[in-house]
């Protein structure tokens, strides 16, 4: 019974393992709004750690679209970058 049990334990894991690794996939394909939003809010965080962001051509247009396309109204995913894009913003005084 109890090798039963860690067997279902184990399949389970490896059944939401799988379903993660899917969802990534889709999110990564190339060609997808979806992944034109993580890839802009991507290299916003990137050019923010690398410092002077704030006059960055380059951060500036990135953190814009990511703030248009990671909302719940669209890519849904700000949770994955909000925390860092509000320091990045409100360090150059922008909102978020």
């Amino acid at each position: 019974v109890v090798a039963l049990g860690t067997s279902s334990i184990a399949l389970a894991v490896i059944a939401k393992d799988e379903m993660d690794n899917a969802a990534m996939l889709r999110r990564q394909e190339p060609g997808t709004e979806k992944y034109a939003c993580h890839e802009m809010c991507g290299s916003a965080i990137a050019l923010y750690e690398a410092g002077n962001h704030c006059d960055e051509d380059a951060f500036l247009v990135a953190y814009e679209y990511c703030l248009l396309c990671a909302g719940p109204g669209d890519q849904d995913i700000w949770s994955y970058y909000g925390t860092t894009l509000r320091r990045a913003g409100k360090e150059c005084g922008f909102s978020t």
